[in-house]
Order: structure tokens, then C-alpha cells, then sequence
């Protein structure tokens, strides 16, 4: 499986394998002694102890989850998701150098139904959503698009779990796309994402502007642009040194959602 073949440093995933298989064995016997001294203990104090297994197996079960989770902590997939690709891009951007597998597993949090933790300006890959909105100013990015580029970086804005309107960073993929340019894409929208936090005083007066003005559209323009250039700059070195870490950068795995594309059509 996957998870042997993470731990397989040489030509020994027949040996991990085995084990793994010993150590599973091992554990449920222990577990079904623990489980037979339990329901031994319980029958012996049934009148007591009524109604004391509706809170012995959420117990154990919740150990059973943490020791699955507490194991998976320390399996290094190798494979590229939306996420660990992120956390790759943006340990580049801020430090020049491209994380491990482990360190990656390290920041990776599970994403349960969804819900992660809040982070500002979030990036989201996939198509535009009829339900969000697209302010004026960056519509004009959409529309500069042409038949040699194989997305786009736009902004929406969409309503959180508090209902009101917030704002995060969409990338758009075109069909036929290859793994090489949803890594720049992704690479230019971290980079937008971080001129925006770092001038936060011009970020709110683009995203406050309505009228998409001459100098919000000049300014929003500039941050698209330098974003693209930063990535093109960075994107044959970035994918070296990921292949060098051992990296999976053939193939990045996407949710039905993310793996949403555009088509361009020419007039």
C-alpha cells in the first residue's frame, strides 16, 4: 500500500509490510483481551454498571482514532495535494527552499468535512461559481485571458459560515492543463496572496472599491503581473528541488471540485 511504500527506504517493502501485519495482529488480540476482561467485569456488576458500555466504547473507540491518527502523523506521502502543495509554495516564498515530506506532514492539518482552519485571503482552485461574487476590477483579469494561457488568478467573494462576504483568491484551470502549470498557477496566487498581506492598506482600497476605477485596475493589475513574473522566475528551480526531495510532481491529486476546468473558446 501507500503507506508501506512511504516507509520503504531500499528494495525491503516485502519486510515493512510483514511487520505491519504482526504489529496488527498483535494489537487486536490485545484488544479482544481487553474487550473479554471489560464485558467479564460488566457482567459481574450488571446491575451497577447498567448502561456503562454506552460509555466504554466511545471511549476506546476514540482511542482506536487517535492512535490511527497519531500513526498517520508519521507516514510521509510523497504524492502532491492542493494543500501540501501550498505549504510547499509558501515555505519557498518565504524561505527560499522546498520543505520534506515530513516537514510537510508536520503542518499538514486533516481537513474534516471541509472545514479547516481560518486563514486570511484563502486560495481556492476551480471554476468560477455562479452563487459568488467577481468585483469589477478583477473581471478585467478574466478578460485578458488569450488561447496561450492555461489558467488565470482572479478574486471572489463568497459568504463564510457567518454569512457575511469575504474575500479569497481563485485559480481557474484550463482543460489540457499539465501538473507544471497548476504549480505556477498555484505559485502566482501565494504570491498575490502575500503582496496583499504585506501592503494591507492598498488591499483594502482595492477590495473596497466598487467602481473598479483606473487606479484600482492599474494597481490590481501590477499585483497580478508581478505575481506571474515571480512565478515564471521560480518555477524551474522550484520543481527541481522538489523532484529532489522526492516530490511526485508528475501527478497532483485534486478533489472533484479542484479538478474543475474552463474551456477557451476563440471568437
Amino acid at each position: 500500500s501507500a503507506v508501506h511504500q512511504s516507509f520503504a527506504k531500499a528494495d525491503n517493502l516485502g519486510e515493512i509490510s510483514a511487520k505491519a501485519q504482526i504489529q496488527t495482529v498483535c494489537f487486536d488480540i490485545l484488544g479482544l483481551m481487553l474487550a473479554a476482561l471489560v464485558n467479564m467485569w460488566i457482567g459481574n456488576h450488571q446491575r451497577p454498571q447498567a448502561g456503562l458500555h454506552l460509555f466504554v466504547y466511545p471511549f476506546f473507540a476514540s482511542m482506536d482514532l487517535f492512535g490511527i491518527y497519531q500513526g498517520l502523523k508519521h507516514v510521509h506521502l510523497q504524492t502532491l495535494t492542493k494543500d501540501r502543495l501550498e505549504i510547499i509554495l509558501n515555505t519557498w516564498i518565504e524561505f527560499g527552499y522546498v520543505p520534506s515530506p515530513a516537514e510537510v506532514s508536520e503542518k499538514e492539518v486533516i481537513n474534516f468535512v471541509g472545514v479547516k482552519g481560518k486563514s486570511v485571503w484563502p486560495i481556492r482552485i476551480g471554476c468560477i461559481n455562479p452563487k459568488d461574487q467577481i468585483p469589477k476590477w478583477s473581471m478585467e483579469t478574466i478578460r485578458s485571458i488569450t488561447d496561450e494561457d492555461y489558467y488565470f488568478v482572479c478574486m471572489e467573494i463568497f459568504k463564510g459560515l457567518k454569512r457575511t462576504p469575504q474575500h479569497r483568491i481563485l485559480l481557474s484551470i484550463r482543460e489540457g492543463a499539465e501538473a507544471a502549470h497548476i504549480i505556477m498557477g498555484l505559485l502566482q496566487a501565494c504570491y498575490i496572496r502575500r503582496t496583499l498581506l504585506a501592503n494591507r492598506s492598498k488591499s483594502e482600497i482595492i477590495i473596497r472599491d466598487n467602481n473598479a476605477s483606473n487606479s484600482t485596475l492599474e494597481d490590481w493589475f501590477v499585483i497580478v503581473e508581478d505575481g506571474r513574473r515571480s512565478a515564471e522566475r521560480d518555477l524551474t528551480n522550484l520543481i527541481e528541488q522538489m523532484v529532489g526531495m522526492g516530490w511526485v510532481v508528475k501527478n497532483i491529486l485534486l478533489s472533484k471540485q479542484e479538478q474543475a476546468r474552463y474551456s477557451f473558446v476563440c471568437d
